[in-house]
């Protein structure tokens, strides 16, 4: 017998899923750390995707595109009944206007 999903293991990294509405609140969270980090206030906050790793609560990786040219992953972890913590943000894709 066969099943087609994966159960979590402790530690692992979960593939990239789709946008839900929790992953896009969670983002929102942390705009402001977001906003900070860019220099500017933004016009443009939309979460792309995510990934989650299981330790002692979850680190929650999420993409964040900001400007046509712009997106950043940033690093939640959340214990359980604990409020998510803001871990750290990274600039993951600049793509050049000129190709």
């Amino acid at each position: 017998m066969s099943y087609s999903f994966q159960t979590p293991i402790c530690g692992g990294k979960s593939n990239t899923y789709a946008v839900t509405q929790e992953i896009i609140d969670l983002a929102e969270r942390f705009r402001d750390e977001v906003e900070s980090f860019h220099g500017s206030p933004l016009e443009k906050y939309e979460v792309s995707s995510h990934t989650s790793q299981v330790v002692s609560g979850i680190n929650y990786k999420i993409l964040v595109n900001v400007a046509y040219n712009v997106t950043y992953e940033i690093t939640i972890y959340q214990e359980d009944d604990q409020e998510p913590e803001f871990i750290n943000i990274e600039l993951v894709f600049t793509e050049s206007i000129c190709g």
